[in-house]
């Protein structure tokens, strides 16, 4: 079923949105410059890819993301968003609503679908029969489930849960899909006044190594849209 354009923002948007369905369905993520947004624009905004969700208990529809030198965040490993939840969500939506003194940080993307597709049959069928159990991290909500490696909606895949950090992943055939990923990774430059927005079941996200002069941060805005 095709994607709605929701109704609850200015017209004006529509050819903007359109273009990034089409480059997120042809490459997993679409950037584009908007300048200034309020949280409320963004939260809008990210009505038209769909049904924005809260990302854990008691948490607003908009997350505020502070990454900085003090909080020793240089990079994040590659990983599709909520993958612990039962089904994750659709998009991760990034707006850089300030930054200062930062280096690098780039988005890094990689195609987990094309490279599930370069295995062999044999292959898929192993990945497609992965089973373990997902932890949510420390320092997010709390419990386990116990869920295939690839979703399935109405017998058709539906999305990955790629977070190598919360399943065993020494088994070859996840050793090989890895090695294809990373024939796929691109780095994706975001600065202040961007809309990232990323497939979050078909395609994996890190970020590159950062650094900072004196009082370096990065203020993003992330909505969750199933």
């Amino acid at each position: 079923m095709p994607h709605m354009l929701y109704k609850k923002i200015n017209d004006s948007f529509q050819p903007i949105i359109q273009k990034a369905f089409d480059e997120l369905k042809e490459k997993g993520y679409s950037i584009f410059h908007v300048g200034d947004f309020s949280k409320e624009d963004f939260l809008n905004f990210s009505y038209s890819f769909g049904e924005v969700i809260p990302s854990g208990r008691e948490k607003g529809l908009v997350d505020e993301i502070y990454i900085s030198g003090e909080l020793k965040q240089s990079s994040l490993p590659l990983h599709t968003d909520k993958s612990y939840w039962r089904i994750p969500p659709s998009f991760e939506i990034l707006y850089v609503n300030d930054v200062h003194n930062m280096q690098h940080g780039e988005i890094i993307v990689g195609d987990l679908l094309k490279s599930f597709k370069q295995l062999s049959e044999d292959e898929q069928k192993q990945l497609l029969g992965f089973s373990g159990i997902y932890k949510s991290p420390k320092n997010r909500d709390a419990g386990e489930i116990n869920v295939k490696l690839i979703g399935k909606i109405d017998d058709e895949l539906a999305f990955f849960r790629y977070r190598l950090d919360l399943f065993d992943s020494s088994a070859p055939v996840i050793e090989k899909w890895n090695k294809k990923i990373e024939k796929t990774l691109v780095l994706v430059p975001y600065r202040k006044g961007d809309i990232l927005i990323l497939d979050n079941r078909l395609h994996c996200a890190g970020r590159n190594i950062t650094t900072w002069s004196e009082g370096g941060f990065r203020h993003l805005y992330r909505t969750l849209v199933m």
